[in-house]
């Protein structure tokens, strides 16, 4: 997976867009796939921005780890209360 910044002009503005893409091979060529359009920064975006937009990109990712994480808590719980043993 890499991030792919392409330049879109909308009215009188340029953004870079972001987007997450995957690769992977087809048939012995290569394919990419677009999983996620990730948001987008103004034209020659500045050191700021980019911190911004990398802190804002990873921000969803550690939620769902965490939401993941607690999940997989709750179902060893409930595995250990059921079998009165832990799961190890």
């Amino acid at each position: 997976m890499f991030v792919r910044f392409r330049a879109k002009q909308r009215q009188l503005q340029c953004r870079l867009q972001c987007s997450l893409i995957e690769t992977r091979r087809v048939g012995g060529k290569v394919r990419h796939e677009h999983i996620a359009q990730l948001g987008s920064v103004a034209a020659g975006p500045s050191v700021a921005d980019r911190v911004v937009v990398l802190l804002l990109v990873r921000l969803p990712f550690i939620l769902l780890a965490v939401v993941v994480w607690a999940a997989v808590l709750w179902v060893e719980a409930r595995r250990e209360m059921r079998d009165g043993q832990p799961g190890g």
